[in-house]
């Protein structure tokens, strides 16, 4: 920084009056309350205004001015207090860092523009650029190139500075409109199935369109945002229609493309990996360790107990079951639901793994995982509070509540304690009819009509084998079967879960 510059700096701090910082730990009339309604929600002793108000004073509501502006102090500080958080701090990363530093800096040189001090505001624009361009903040540059031309070209300052920066503003706010494209392509698509799982022709008719618009705008765009969103249509094409061998070369494409690139974002990488993962695991492919070699690269992007770590897990979790590795599955249940910070998950999460303790339990029925193992790890199976456990999948009915449905039935069918003369089986049948008898869960509907007929028939296979076995076969061939119903809704493949449900008992 030039000297002038900094003296312009220092007239314009000095010139606009400076106030106490109302920062986290500033001392002030409120500041003990303030401190005490901080820590006390800090520690989770305090977790509602009423609980606040019971805490801190003694006869007062929560309408109380008093308690109302130790609350809204609180809420201020904290907000001024995000510009002073120490970046440096190992769970940061090298982008995270540049990220938070050069919006802050960017904030700072907008102020500073608008009390008069440009030269100050100029010298910290172009380093924010710089840093930028660096590590592909597209938006950023649009910006911070918008104000340096504005500032170069008033009045003369640098003519050939403002046209250097009208050039790059013209470039980058291109640049951000394609991401911008591609972005609202691809939040059109991951909508129609974030809780259900469940594609729709519709979204598969979306996505091709979408992909073979953004494909010939790749060159043009030439970011990592824009690749990554266009690879992400590509996977939902190839998911829609099963076509999974399609799919792999669309990851493997979008990760040697944004692998090739300095700085790209890992939770870009990481999210085609765990789709090539996902289609090996479609194509039944468990030779070699490819599988738990993308694991491995999938853990390195991210830091342990995040939210992506789970996904990890939870991919791998599903990777195992389908790769008959059961006793795997368990370590990984065990690893999830142990760490300290699951319980801070959201409720989709916290279902998801409580689900798949059922299904651990449906294994230790069907004597496939030791008994002791699994009830160390997974609380013991009771229908009624099992289910009441579940937040979001006992209201959707043909997405990860299918799963759910199942359960219930599937253990009682292993532990040969199903009673048909019930009217649990016409009840199911009601459901399937009702909520899966359609093309979006071909192979969840044709599963339960089997498992109807296989309860209806005293469990003997020989009795009904001839007239289910073409959907057995349908099962087992996996044909047009699965391109609307993603795998996460069968938990362990129904060609499999029919095997054992059908064993021999070894003899004695």
């Amino acid at each position: 920084m030039e000297f002038d510059t900094l003296i312009d700096l220092v007239k314009t701090v000095t010139k606009n009056k400076l106030k106490n910082i109302d920062i986290l730990g500033n001392t002030g009339n409120d500041g003990p309350m303030i401190t005490a309604l901080y820590e006390g929600i800090l520690d989770g002793k305090i977790t509602s205004d009423q609980t606040a108000v019971r805490k801190l004073y003694e006869h007062i509501n929560i309408k109380d001015k008093s308690y109302q502006r130790v609350k809204t102090r609180l809420i201020r500080q904290l907000y001024n207090t995000t510009f002073f958080i120490d970046v440096s701090q190992p769970m940061f990363s090298e982008r995270s860092k540049a990220f938070y530093n050069c919006y802050r800096d960017f904030a700072c040189a907008y102020i500073l523009i608008t009390r008069d001090a440009a030269k100050a505001a100029i010298d910290l624009l172009e380093a924010v650029f710089e840093k930028a361009v660096k590590y592909e903040f597209i938006e950023l540059c649009a910006e911070v190139t918008r104000f340096l031309r504005l500032q170069y070209g008033r009045g003369g300052a640098d003519q050939d500075k403002h046209e250097r920066y009208a050039q790059f503003h013209r470039k980058y706010e291109e640049k951000r409109r394609l991401e911008m494209l591609a972005f609202d392509r691809y939040e059109n698509l991951i909508n129609y199935y974030i809780y259900k799982r469940s594609p729709s022709e519709e979204v598969h008719t979306m996505a091709a369109q979408y992909f073979e618009e953004l494909l010939p705008l790749a060159k043009e765009a030439d970011t990592s945002q824009f690749y990554f969103h266009l690879y992400q249509i590509g996977v939902i094409k190839c998911v829609s229609t099963d076509d999974n061998e399609g799919g792999l070369l669309i990851v493997g494409q979008g990760l040697k493309i944004l692998e090739s690139r300095k700085n790209s974002n890992k939770g870009a990488l990481l999210s085609l990996a765990i789709n090539k993962l996902t289609f090996l695991l479609q194509l039944r492919r468990f030779e070699g360790n490819e599988g738990d070699e993308i694991v491995e690269y999938c853990l390195k992007q991210v830091d342990e107990g995040e939210f992506n770590w789970f996904r990890v897990y939870e991919m791998f979790f599903h990777y195992c079951l389908y790769a008959k590795r059961y006793k795997n599955a368990l370590e990984t249940y065990e690893k999830v639901v142990g760490h300290p910070r699951f319980k801070n998950m959201n409720t989709v999460m916290k279902d998801n793994w409580n689900l798949y303790g059922g299904y651990l339990q449906l294994l230790k029925a069907l004597k496939q995982l030791d008994p002791e193992s699994v009830d160390s790890v997974v609380e013991p199976y009771k229908p009624t509070k099992f289910i009441n456990n579940f937040e979001v999948f006992t209201k959707d009915k043909e997405g990860m509540n299918i799963p759910l449905v199942l359960l219930p039935f599937l253990i009682e069918l292993a532990n040969k304690t199903f009673d048909a003369s019930d009217s649990t089986l016409e009840n199911l049948d009601k459901y399937r009819i009702r909520n899966i008898d359609h093309a979006m869960n071909v192979r969840s509907n044709i599963f339960l009509e089997l498992l109807i007929v296989y309860a209806q028939k005293d469990f003997k296979p020989q009795l009904y084998h001839k007239k289910l076995e073409p959907s057995l076969n349908a099962l087992r061939s996996r044909e047009k079967t699965t391109p609307l119903q993603l795998f996460s809704a069968e938990i362990i493949p129904y060609e499999d879960l029919w095997d054992l449900l059908n064993a021999k008992e070894p003899e004695k």
